[in-house]
């Protein structure tokens, strides 16, 4: 979430990037998004298969949220990419899965004997 939410933050303040949904009045328009839509898809991902390839599950999330769900956004109207490109959001999906995989695999959430 909080990778996410910064890197959105980034985008939009450089003006990579814009969202034009306004679910939430007083809050930035990419917040519902990253708080939301990026840790349920996870964490979708870290259950279904638990024990699959950690760099194929990774692909095949990047891959999924970089050229599927980016575009559709996009043809929907939610974001503009005035100077993005979605295939440069491949390795930075690929780069939070990983992390969120990790962290959800450490010695700390693992359940108490």
């Amino acid at each position: 979430m909080f990778i996410s939410t910064w890197l959105d933050y980034v985008g939009v303040t450089l003006g990579l990037w814009r969202y034009y949904n306004k679910l939430v009045p007083l809050m930035p328009d990419y917040i519902p998004w990253d708080f939301a839509l990026m840790p349920v898809t996870i964490m979708f991902f870290l259950q279904i298969k638990a024990k699959a390839n950690l760099l194929i599950k990774a692909i095949i999330f990047a891959s999924m949220t970089a050229f599927l769900a980016e575009p559709l956004f996009l043809k929907l109207g939610y974001t503009k990419y005035p100077g993005w490109n979605p295939i440069f959001s491949f390795p930075g999906f690929l780069i939070i899965y990983i992390i969120a995989h990790l962290l959800a695999n450490s010695k700390a959430t693992k359940p108490l004997r």
